[in-house]
């Protein structure tokens, strides 16, 4: 028997491994599978123990918006939620993609961020998102060569980020 990192009850969401690659398109993502239903090791040594940190708090935060608000995944069309862990190399950062329709999360740059990116907030704020890119439409946030962000429709995408991650 072999499992999948998948959730059939919160509409197959799932997590893939980018292993490393700047992969934007979900179907590139190399599948997390086990033949004991176990998980990771809760280390950051062992690659799927960030996918399960990341599932886990992708579904808390689904769970959140169908309790508090009715909605039925990212676009309210009872399709489960993406995400890719692992994604590049060395990336301080995790983002939602409206290309991929998914969540994609650094392993962190090993100076300011010297783990992988996947706590329960930063999936919540990634998720938001992409509830906003799905019934606002906002523009992103546009950053300038600095890193400082501006434009009032991207700081209401990331204030919303904000207020629910």
């Amino acid at each position: 028997t072999s499992f999948l990192l998948k959730d059939p009850t919160r509409w197959n969401t799932e997590t893939r491994d980018a292993k490393g690659a700047e992969l934007e398109a979900f179907s590139r993502g190399t599948k997390f599978t086990s033949t004991t239903n176990k998980w990771g090791t809760g280390t950051i040594a062992n690659r799927t123990t960030a996918a399960v940190d990341a599932q886990y708090g992708i579904t808390q935060t689904l769970d959140f918006y169908k309790k508090t608000f009715g909605r039925k995944g990212i676009k309210n069309n009872s399709t489960g939620a993406r995400a890719m862990v692992h994604f590049g190399r060395k990336v301080g950062n995790a983002f939602w993609d409206s290309t991929c329709g998914c969540m994609l999360y650094g392993d962190g740059d090993g100076a300011m961020f010297k783990k992988p990116l996947v706590v329960l907030d930063v999936t919540g704020h990634e998720l938001t998102h992409g509830v906003v890119d799905a019934t606002a439409a906002l523009e992103p946030t546009r950053v300038d060569a600095r890193g400082n962000q501006y434009g009032e429709p991207g700081a209401l995408n990331e204030s919303l980020a904000d207020i629910f991650g």
